[in-house]
């Protein structure tokens, strides 16, 4: 699994202790649910609960009446066949995962060759058991019902993995939980109290509730979790565990409203309001006695300005025909690649990158476009740079598009990098590195470096004094088209974080 996107889509089918001991009955549920792996975009996991029975259960509580000892004792299975599951589930194609409840079944975890570690909400504050867990080099899952955040970032501590190895579950322990105590807004205090960690959600609620379903899509939460069970004349199902029905109801559910907030067709989306709105826009005709030569009317026709093309300092200096139409490609309207309006373009996808990762901004700075080989380039070699501050230290943000690479180039000043957000790799004297999300990277004076990013990323950059000489990149015809040549400068102004060109 790799490692940045362990938790992406994972969906996990808690089966717990609804096998009852029988293995008939263990092996059915995972068939069951097999037919889930082909029809939905997730990586499906069988979950089971690993306790060390002859150590985790008093030996005076042993044989008691008491109702989780009882309900433990009486769908015990052996390590042998816990093994057998976890190979059947995986030759079913399913993921398999694990929660460890005491010391003890580390070892069997570690037979069993789990895919992912699981960490219950009872366990999420069981410091003896946490410390001995952080030596799993597994991905691994916290659920955190009843925790405060300091009590997460103490658990998140002794676990002593990051963020792209370990992962937050939203749960409430109410079995089944009441959709008014559902709190399904803490995912989001969750999300802004641990930037960076994935945050899932665990439900125990009624299986034929499908409410929070188009809220997960909403909050475009990608890791989820749920009990399940199939029915049986030997044994019952439990108010919070999920017939393959009830799941396959609430999986539909969620797709539908997943389709609705995408935006993966935002172009094909767009292309066709275009087409929809431009008979709806007012076109540019001539007329010599108006304002600017100019007047706006409807109906529009193929190929002519629009109110959308010309701004203010429009003049028609053309002598046409009186209520002709002007043809964009005639007065040299098309393509606009001006700085000023890549700028104001760039600026809008920046601002909604920062305003994601709640990054806040002075009332003033400065936009830097480093287009090494022309602005027509910018969107394959290049970088936007924000500079914020530069007295006895430098902070700036670099902010690159996906697919966007930096030239090789070194200068005289001492950085240290820290990814924001996205998916940046970094070379540093020919060492390639995948950069880690909260990590940083320092670059000594006077070292060659690069980047390549492969979604829109955010950089925060602090640095020695920048005495504005600029780099030096291997690419000489770079360095000698001179800094005024490759970079442009603009002062912006921060209005409540939406970002102007002054």
């Amino acid at each position: 699994m790799k490692t940045s996107n362990n938790f992406e889509n994972v969906f996990i089918l808690e089966m717990a202790n609804n096998h009852n001991g029988d293995m008939e009955h263990a092996k059915n549920i995972i068939d069951t649910f097999s037919s889930l792996i082909t029809t939905y975009p997730f990586k499906f996991g069988i979950k089971f609960q690993l306790r060390h029975y002859d150590t985790f259960i008093h030996p005076d509580a042993k044989g008691s009446d008491a109702k989780l000892v009882k309900r433990l004792e009486s769908t015990k299975l052996s390590d042998e066949q816990f093994l057998t599951l976890a190979n059947y589930a995986k030759s079913r194609g399913f993921l398999t995962i694990a929660t460890i409840f005491d010391e003890n079944s580390i070892d069997l975890f570690n037979q069993c060759d789990f895919d992912i570690l699981k960490i219950a909400s009872c366990s999420a504050d069981d410091l003896p058991l946490l410390k001995s867990l952080a030596s799993i080099n597994k991905p691994t899952i916290l659920s955190t019902a009843s925790l405060e955040i300091n009590e997460i970032l103490k658990s998140i501590k002794l676990l002593k993995k990051d963020n792209s190895n370990l992962a937050i579950m939203h749960c409430v322990a109410l079995y089944p939980t009441p959709n008014a105590q559902s709190l399904l807004n803490r995912i989001d205090l969750l999300r802004r109290s641990l930037p960076g960690f994935e945050i899932g959600y665990s439900t125990h609620e009624d299986p034929s509730s499908l409410k929070s379903a188009p809220i997960m899509a909403g909050k475009n939460v990608n890791l989820f979790e749920k009990h399940i069970n199939i029915k049986s004349e030997k044994y019952s199902i439990n108010k919070y565990s999920a017939e393959i029905g009830d799941l396959e109801k609430w999986l539909n559910e969620l797709m539908e409203y997943r389709s609705m907030c995408s935006i993966s067709e935002i172009e094909k989306v767009n292309s066709e309001q275009k087409n929809s709105l431009i008979h709806l826009k007012r076109g540019v005709f001539y007329n010599p006695e108006a304002n600017r030569n100019i007047f706006f009317a409807i109906p529009k026709k193929e190929g002519q300005l629009d109110v959308s093309d010309v701004d203010h300092d429009f003049v028609c200096k053309d002598k046409l025909v009186l209520n002709s139409a002007l043809i964009k490609d005639s007065h040299g309207i098309g393509q606009d690649l001006t700085l000023n309006s890549v700028a104001e373009k760039l600026l809008f996808r920046v601002n909604e990158l920062l305003n994601a990762k709640n990054v806040r901004l002075p009332g003033e700075f400065e936009l830097e476009l480093s287009h090494h080989y022309g602005i027509e380039n910018f969107d394959k070699t290049g970088v936007i740079i924000l500079n914020i501050l530069n007295k006895s230290y430098c902070k700036k943000y670099l902010v690159f598009l996906g697919g966007q690479n930096h030239p090789e180039h070194y200068h005289e000043r001492e950085e240290s990098l820290k990814l924001i957000s996205g998916r940046v790799d970094i070379s540093i004297e020919g060492k390639l590195d995948e950069m880690v999300v909260d990590n940083y990277y320092h670059v000594p004076s006077n070292k060659k470096h690069h980047f390549v990013s492969h979604e829109d990323s955010i950089l925060e950059e602090i640095s020695t004094f920048d005495h504005g000489k600029g780099s030096i990149y291997t690419d000489q015809s770079i360095t000698e088209r001179g800094i005024e040549s490759r970079k442009t400068k603009f002062k912006i102004k921060n209005l409540s974080n939406v970002f102007h060109l002054s």
